[in-house]
């Protein structure tokens, strides 16, 4: 499933289901740079977000 770290979906079409537990407040794929260059790379998403 394509999460960030900070919890938030950036794949395409709905977000899958379990959504993680966790979410930071960062402003996900359009304004953190973290979530941004984790979702620019596949290999990097992670299944429950943790941060």
């Amino acid at each position: 499933m394509p999460y960030t770290s900070h919890g938030h979906w950036y794949g395409p079409g709905e977000p899958a289901q379990p959504e993680p537990t966790l979410k930071a407040r960062c402003g996900g794929p359009a304004l953190c740079p973290v979530c941004m260059r984790e979702a620019a790379s596949p290999d990097s998403s992670t299944e429950e977000g943790s941060r």
